[in-house]
This record gives C-alpha cells, sequence and structure tokens, in this order.
C-alpha cells in the first residue's frame, strides 16, 4: 500500500511593508519665513503612512504652521498648528507631495527652530 501527502502550494500576494524615512532634519526658520521639504510616494504603492514628530524651539511662542500639499494636484491635504511639538499621521496615495514649514511671527529675529523626523511606511 502506497501513501500519498498532498501538500497544497501556498502562495502569498501579500504586500511586504517597508518603512522608509524621509530627510530627518532641523531647519532655522526666519520670521515669516517658509520651508519646504519634497518627497514622493512611488506609482505601484495603494497606500502609504507618513508619520513622525515636530520639536519647536526658540521665538517667543515656538509656533510653527505645518502643511502638507499634493504638488500634482494641488490640494492641501493637511494643514496643523503645532505649539512646542506635536505628532504626524496621515494614509497619503501615490504621488508627489511637498511638507512645508512657516514661522507665522512677524517680529524680526523671532527665528525657530523646527526638528521635523517623518517616516513612510508602505
Amino acid at each position: 500500500m502506497t501513501t500519498t501527502i498532498i501538500v497544497p502550494l501556498i502562495t502569498s500576494n501579500a504586500y511586504a511593508q517597508q518603512s522608509h524615512s524621509l530627510v530627518a532634519n532641523t531647519y532655522n526658520i526666519p520670521a515669516d519665513g517658509t520651508t519646504s521639504i519634497p518627497f514622493t510616494i512611488p506609482s505601484g504603492v495603494p497606500t502609504a503612512y507618513l508619520s513622525g514628530t515636530v520639536l519647536i524651539t526658540g521665538g517667543i511662542l515656538s509656533t510653527v504652521d505645518f502643511s502638507i500639499v499634493n504638488t500634482d494636484t494641488g490640494a492641501k491635504v493637511m494643514s496643523q498648528g503645532y505649539s512646542g511639538q506635536g505628532n504626524i499621521g496621515l494614509y497619503l496615495p501615490a504621488g508627489s507631495y511637498t511638507i512645508y514649514l512657516h514661522n507665522g511671527s512677524i517680529l524680526a529675529g523671532e527665528t525657530h527652530t523646527v526638528t521635523l523626523t517623518p517616516n513612510l511606511n508602505y
């Protein structure tokens, strides 16, 4: 008597999620100044998760206006004011984007230092 063992072939079509660090950096933004940080989520990625932290020091109030614009469409996909520190957490589809950091202070010499540590998971 012969015994036959049938082992089903299992294939996985799961997309392996990877973490991609964007440029983590410290930016000195003068009064009424803006800094822009472009990044891209490659085509073929259904959805990416942008996360990270924002730390603001300097000046009287240590605040910054943080926004993300889809540069393919011109649409603002996030707009947030941060005071002192904050967190980023946002799902984004494939495309080209720019993070804008704006120091809304109007006092001359009111430089804010922003440490941004963004991370993309897809």
